[in-house]
């Protein structure tokens, strides 16, 4: 049953009027002030023993950048803090994780997010808990044109969004990235899903031209990265290739899709 479904939440973690919903043992993820990132509150997991999970649920309206920060004190590789939008899995951490930020980008339309602490059937480590606060929903052109030096009105469609980062791009900065895939967790119905299609793109008027740098990292061999414009395929990588740059494309209107842009 659900034990929170609002002001108690919403302060916690910095929002107002979210719709948040906490459930799951120890009484679900609960207002605290002794750990904090801010130093005046954040929310901590429920009192968990093994086999248990502990659950946040939020709704959000996208497109946006959902900027929040966990951290987490559990055994090593077992115990483990989850976010997953839909049902899918987009991050995970285990063991001793201090307060680390999280860019999570949410595809257009209404979607579920969870945060789920959840423990294995033996053992346990650190204090055994999770902690979440400070989160805001920021507009998706203003990090997705910030990290590919663009000037576009985003989409973000398919199963898993993509992420900036900076360990990896043309010149130093930043750049896009696929998701990567994480896999079900514990049998967790919460968490269960896998990536399928990665799907990003906008649509610009022209006449104009677009000259963009692409890579794809050393995966699965019948992983594809696919360059679309109006529904017609223009190129694709297959395999691992390193940072290459498109020839410039022609436009007078231009939908492009599943492009990770570094210009």
């Amino acid at each position: 049953p659900y034990t929170d479904v609002g002001e108690a939440l919403n302060q916690a973690v910095d929002t107002q009027h979210w719709p948040l919903f906490s459930f799951g043992a120890g009484g679900g993820w609960q207002l605290q002030t002794d750990t904090t990132l801010d130093g005046q509150d954040a929310l901590v997991s429920g009192v968990t023993g093994n086999s248990d999970e502990t659950v946040l649920q939020a709704l959000v309206q996208g497109p946006c950048i959902l900027n929040y920060h966990w951290k987490l004190s559990a055994e090593r590789f077992f115990d483990l803090l989850a976010v997953a939008v839909d049902g899918r899995v987009q991050g995970i951490i285990s063991g001793e994780v201090p307060w680390s930020p999280v860019a999570l980008p949410i595809p257009n339309g209404q979607h579920v997010i969870h945060w789920v602490y959840r423990r294995d059937i033996a053992g346990g480590g650190g204090s055994n808990q999770a902690w979440l606060d400070q989160f805001e929903c920021v507009p998706v052109n203003d990090v997705y044109n910030q990290a590919t030096e663009g000037n576009f009105e985003w989409e973000i469609k398919g199963q898993a969004p993509w992420f900036i980062q900076t360990e990896d791009s043309v010149v130093g900065g930043d750049a896009l990235r696929s998701p990567q895939f994480v896999g079900t967790l514990f049998e967790s119905p919460i968490l269960a899903g896998r990536f399928d299609i990665a799907e990003i793109g906008f649509t610009e008027e022209g006449p104009g031209t677009l000259r963009f740098n692409w890579k794809q990292g050393p995966r699965n061999r019948g992983d594809q990265l696919r360059f679309i414009v109006d529904g017609v395929e223009q190129e694709r990588l297959i395999g691992e290739q390193n940072w290459s740059e498109f020839e410039a494309v022609s436009y007078t209107h231009l939908r492009a899709h599943e492009t990770v842009l570094d210009l």
